[in-house]
């Protein structure tokens, strides 16, 4: 597995690096200290299967790269996990709208961060398996996004822990 990680502090790179490694260890790694660089090096680069970026950095932020890497680019299915010490409800719809496949909350719970890696990993083997049957993009169900690029619901109910839990559906519970 190879694995971007954009972050320009060295620490939280470091915890996930260490985390990935405890269940995937053969993954292998390139880092990126601003969100400009994390583009230079996903144009330059043969692909990865997960890319993991910050939230805030210079040069370019994180919704930038993810702009840039799904709309510019038009990749829609390499898994994008933003990190962030912002959840709140309208930091979270950004980024759903951005297009990020999950977000972990800073400071990381490494079982959660694993469990959300998995998850979006599962995802993108799965859409390689299928293709979409709505056009729907984001629908907004009460507290509730629909996402169908990535077939689940994030819920953003205030009393959840990391302010966007995302549920799976089957594709006949998603008709």
């Amino acid at each position: 597995m190879r694995v971007l990680l954009i972050d320009d502090d060295h620490t939280p790179r470091e915890i996930l690096k260490s985390t990935i490694l405890s269940k995937y260890p053969d993954a292998t790694f390139v880092e990126c200290v601003n969100g400009q660089e994390g583009m230079d090096t996903y144009d330059s680069d043969e692909g990865f299967d997960l890319i993991i970026i910050d939230y805030i950095m210079p040069e370019k932020d994180g919704s930038d790269v993810v702009q840039y890497i799904r709309k510019e680019k038009g990749d829609k299915t390499t898994p994008l996990i933003m990190c962030t010490s912002k959840h709140d409800r309208n930091t979270v719809l950004k980024l759903i709208e951005a297009g990020v496949s999950d977000y972990l909350s800073k400071p990381f719970d490494t079982e959660r961060a694993l469990a959300k890696i998995d998850r979006a990993l599962k995802r993108k083997k799965a859409r390689e398996e299928r293709k979409p049957k709505s056009s729907l993009k984001h629908a907004a169900v009460g507290d509730d996004i629909i996402d169908d690029s990535e077939t689940q619901v994030i819920s953003l109910d205030a009393k959840d822990d990391d302010d966007g839990e995302a549920m799976e559906l089957s594709d006949e519970d998603f008709q």
